[in-house]
């Protein structure tokens, strides 16, 4: 990686999570990102698509805190934990760099099952209803 090191990106990934920052977070993201998410068999492609299914998220998650975090020289690894309807969620975010540091790919791995089939479900729903009015 030439121009930013997977630490300071993960770092500043995590500062803007935590803001809630969406602007911060666009700006991390190439503009032809792919995230692979925990709840459904298709990726979702593009920058705009992505940040709106991490708005999404954000709008169904409780008490969402990044614990530790691992680098590479091309990847970065960040555990998180949250609740959703109640229920706990531990998941990975596994992010992909390309050479001047942006993120091209973002893995999201959770457990239990049941947890991340219900974000699948209210993600869905709030999507539903923002498209439907």
């Amino acid at each position: 990686m030439n121009t930013r090191t997977s630490t300071v990106v993960a770092a500043d990934w995590i500062a803007a999570a935590n803001a809630k920052d969406g602007k911060a977070l666009l700006a991390l993201l190439a503009e032809d990102v792919v995230l692979n998410p925990p709840f459904q068999g298709e990726p979702i492609y593009g920058r705009g698509s992505v940040l709106a299914t991490f708005a999404a998220f954000a709008a169904v998650t409780e008490n969402f805190v990044y614990g530790r975090s691992w680098s590479s020289d091309s990847a970065v690894l960040l555990e998180f934990h949250a609740d959703i309807d109640g229920e706990p969620i531990q998941a990975i975010d596994l992010l992909t760099l390309d050479a001047g540091g942006k993120i091209v790919r973002f893995d999201v791995m959770a457990r239990p099952a049941s947890s991340a089939l219900a974000l699948g479900a209210a993600i869905h729903c709030l999507a539903s209803n923002v498209t439907n009015g």
